[in-house]
């Protein structure tokens, strides 16, 4: 009986062996072992990323942010998304900003030199009826005819500091104009431009606008803290200095090459109603090439910006081709809104960059 308890053993220890070789993929110790999973595996496609710092990621971002603005149950518009691009999440934190700002307020209006022009909500009201103020117009001489438009952001409780700031080193030149925004309009929505400076169509004033900017920058950088948050769809200079030119005319040429009068009243008009209609254009291309988007929209791919953005927007940023086309398709059709309208000036619109975006 003892050679077979011998016996048993050998093809016992033998089997052990055995499993630990396909467990762990070896056969005869050379050959690698598939399994049945990976030899049949499909891989899983990658999602849609466009790179940083052009203008297909620009577009994502605006997408995402209709889609948060959406989610908020705030009002759905391509100009409150745009205006919405990069900015901080500072509503509720103002530190010392609106003690600050009565400040700066009380001395521009003891200033003779300056004119102050505060512009009031057309519809939000304080406890008294009255309109909340929403931004402070600053101006020094006479700087009319505005050309350019600097943009720069910053969290809310820097805007009046930094205003001030900028006030002192724009006060060495005869004239200027610069916007900022309240401190009780911040608390009800954060933008991504929370001063504006005005340049006349003067090289000269635009260089000494910049410089002035950068002046600020170099000696109080805190006042800049995070200062990246900028929007993608505007000229940079540097990390923080946004610009762009002032449109000179109320009407907007599509895509179709109808010169609209839509009463273009500023540079963001100008580029929302680029962004709807190329949206518009793009996301119908899109629908139209998938029956479920088709069945969910009803079968009529004629509605408006709203009506897509509440229906299908989603569905289509979820699945990667889909938003990879959606997004291609918006950009092109940007490139052709601003051979339409020139002025747009839009970042990531030059030959270079629509030459890396074909190949």
């Amino acid at each position: 009986m003892g050679w077979i308890r011998n016996l048993m053993n050998r093809l016992f220890t033998k089997k052990l062996e055995v499993g630990k070789e396909i467990e762990n993929g070896v056969i005869n110790g050379n050959n690698k072992l598939e399994s049945t999973l990976e030899k049949y595996e499909v891989p899983e496609t990658p999602m849609y990323l466009p790179k940083l710092e052009t203008l297909e990621y620009a577009v994502e971002q605006w997408l995402y942010k209709l889609i948060d603005i959406k989610n908020k149950n705030q009002s759905i518009t391509a100009y409150n998304a745009l205006t919405s691009l990069g900015t901080f999440d500072d509503i509720e934190i103002s530190g010392n900003n609106p003690q600050n700002e009565m400040r700066l307020l009380d001395e521009i209006e003891y200033n003779p030199n300056l004119l102050l022009h505060t512009q009031r909500s057309k519809n939000i009201y304080d406890e008294n009826g009255d309109k909340l103020p929403m931004y402070y117009h600053v101006k020094k001489g006479n700087p009319y005819g505005c050309m350019w438009r600097i943009y720069l952001n910053c969290k809310r409780e820097n805007v009046a500091v930094l205003a001030d700031e900028l006030m002192k080193e724009l006060d060495k030149d005869e004239e200027y104009y610069i916007k900022f925004d309240s401190d009780v309009a911040m608390s009800k929505k954060s933008r991504m431009e929370k001063i504006v400076i005005y340049i006349p169509n003067d090289d000269d004033q635009l260089n000494s606008k910049i410089n002035a900017v950068q002046r600020v920058e170099q000696k109080y950088p805190q006042l800049f803290e995070g200062k990246k948050a900028t929007n993608p769809f505007l000229q940079l200079i540097g990390e923080n200095i946004m610009y762009a030119y002032e449109p000179t005319s109320s009407y907007y040429k599509d895509l179709e090459g109808e010169n609209l009068d839509v009463g273009v009243s500023s540079y963001n008009d100008l580029l929302s109603y680029a962004l709807e209609d190329s949206y518009v254009n793009a996301i119908r291309n899109v629908v139209s090439k998938d029956q479920n988007l088709l069945q969910k929209i009803g079968y009529a791919n004629n509605m408006d910006f709203l009506a897509y953005t509440n229906l299908v927007l989603e569905d289509i940023i979820d699945n990667s081709e889909k938003k990879q086309d959606l997004i291609i398709g918006i950009s092109n059709n940007l490139e052709k809104c601003q051979e339409n309208n020139p002025v747009l000036g839009i970042r990531g619109i030059t030959e270079e960059e629509r030459t890396e975006r074909d190949i």
